[in-house]
């Protein structure tokens, strides 16, 4: 399969996988948006502790706790009328 029949580089389509094929058994995929700034800082610790992201990411999930009723909460825009 090619993107252009004119172009003579015929570039084909990754072969699709199985579903059960995706992940090993036991695990689970985590989609979060989350803001870039949190993105990049997660990006750079990981650099950091010289761990692959993935591995990070799944470390600071293993090593989470509940996080106590008086965290700060989301900013909240500004009742200050625009000027």
């Amino acid at each position: 399969m090619s993107y252009d029949d004119n172009n003579n580089s015929k570039e084909s389509l990754s072969p699709r996988r199985k579903a059960e094929s995706r992940l090993p058994s036991g695990f689970r995929v985590v989609h979060v948006p989350v803001p870039e700034a949190i993105f990049n800082h997660a990006k750079a610790q990981s650099y950091l502790s010289g761990l692959r992201f993935a591995v990070f990411v799944a470390t600071v999930l293993k090593d989470s706790k509940p996080i106590e009723a008086n965290r700060p909460q989301d900013p909240q825009p500004s009742s200050a009328p625009a000027q």
